[in-house]
């Protein structure tokens, strides 16, 4: 329920603060003009941070019950936990820095990326990002 709740509502925020002319909604002159209707009445009726507010409310929901399962409602996957794999912090080194990590990181990544020190196959071996990143130098 929780995830379901958290991806109707970044759905919401995202037509919420789509820029209303830069990106052009796909299909016919009549989808168009019913995507452009709804992201004015999203932005007349709703604040800017109203769906990032709610989004929050729905993270901190239980967050202080003693559960024996968590979950991680700010990413992208809907990955459950027992409380224990991520009680416990240790701390590890990743590219020349130290951060805190769940003493329990195997078990955590497994979760998340099911085996996740094989390498794909070559032909799987894609970028998952929706979009590019540029680095600029100057």
């Amino acid at each position: 329920e929780m995830f379901r709740r958290r991806d109707n509502l970044k759905k919401w925020h995202n037509r919420r603060v789509l820029p209303l002319f830069k990106c052009k909604p796909v299909g016919n002159i009549f989808r168009r003009i019913c995507a452009y209707t709804l992201r004015i009445f999203l932005r007349i009726l709703f604040p800017r941070d109203y769906f990032s507010k709610k989004l929050i409310a729905n993270m901190k929901r239980f967050s202080n019950e003693n559960t024996k399962r968590v979950g991680d409602f700010t990413g992208l996957h809907n990955a459950v936990y027992d409380r224990e794999i991520l009680e416990n912090l240790t701390t590890a080194e990743f590219e020349g820095k130290l951060y805190k990590v769940p003493a329990r990181y195997d078990e955590f990544l497994r979760g998340l990326y099911g085996d996740y020190m094989q390498l794909p196959p070559e032909e799987e071996r894609i970028p998952s990002h929706p979009y590019d990143i540029y680095e600029l130098n100057g």
